[in-house]
């Protein structure tokens, strides 16, 4: 009680010291159209355009569900892609899913693809380009699991060819159920109800020497299933920003339905990224 003469001044000073709220009147980003792509065996591109969604306009998160969601999705749109073989319409998949898919033939690395897009609700217009990212293929792959006091730890083991130069790569793994033994590795990208995405990785080779790079991946609690497939993909620098920058602000949700003003773009006019990567697949098997 001795220390309470010094102690209750103290608090009264820091009572007296709060400051009151302060209101910043702050203009919304303006509205644009956001662009993501894929490119995919078989040739297809895979383009889905929606608009930008500021956080600004609503008070809680809540108030997303009572948004307008197909005031989101750019589903009258019309998109072109432009290859060396020349300019493709993309077709809409379904109507107003703002997903657009074409054969643009056969790319190869350094190619330059470039993508138009036009809303027709809007008038506006974006435009990207990008130059196709050679293939780094895996050398290796692996499955297994520990059981520990009824815990289970699946270890996810891959090893590629990290060339001279800075390099920047994301592996993604598909647990996938009754797959066939033999199967095209085009037929991953096919199996959409089946597949189960486990675990994807952002890899910057800076700290890694030139040579055969070998790494791990460890899930605690989880029970691998008997066949992953593992993705890996050589993508841009431009592009590892981004999907960095997106990782941090809370992933492809976060994205969604909020403003990527701050992530790495490519572009013009708009936001998200355009990119031609061609990923190499290959299945692990579990060791059991």
């Amino acid at each position: 009680m001795k220390n309470l003469k010094y102690i209750l001044p103290i608090v009264i000073f820091a009572l007296a010291c709060t400051p009151e709220d302060l209101f910043i009147d702050v203009e919304p980003a303006e509205e644009k159209m956001v662009v993501s792509s894929q490119f995919i065996p078989d040739n297809l591109l895979v383009v889905t355009v929606t608009r930008s969604f500021s956080a600004l306009l609503t008070n809680n998160s809540s108030d997303l569900a009572n948004t307008d969601i197909e005031r989101l999705i750019v589903g009258d749109g019309y998109v072109e892609a432009t290859t060396n073989e020349g300019s493709i319409e993309l077709i809409q998949v379904a109507d107003n899913s703002g997903v657009y898919v074409g054969d643009i033939g056969v790319v190869s690395a350094g190619d330059l693809v470039e993508l138009f897009v036009y809303d027709s609700l809007t008038g506006d217009t974006i435009t990207s380009s990008t130059n196709a990212m050679p293939q780094v293929r895996l050398e290796a792959v692996s499955v297994s699991k520990e059981i520990d006091d009824n815990d289970t730890t699946s270890t996810y083991t891959y090893s590629f060819i990290d060339e001279p130069g800075d390099n920047w790569y994301i592996l993604h793994t598909y647990g996938i159920n009754n797959l066939p033994s033999i199967v095209d590795d085009s037929l991953i990208f096919s199996l959409a109800d089946e597949d189960l995405l486990i675990a994807s990785e952002l890899i910057s080779d800076i700290a890694l020497e030139p040579g055969l790079v070998t790494r791990e991946i460890e899930l605690p609690f989880f029970d691998s299933p008997d066949t992953v497939a593992f993705m890996l993909t050589n993508i841009s620098e431009g592009y590892f920003r981004f999907l960095d920058a997106r990782q941090r602000t809370g992933g492809i949700i976060a994205s969604a339905t909020g403003e990527p003003v701050n992530h790495p773009t490519n572009i013009e006019n708009g936001y998200g990224y355009f990119n031609i990567h061609i990923p190499h697949v290959v299945l692990g098997y579990n060791e059991e």
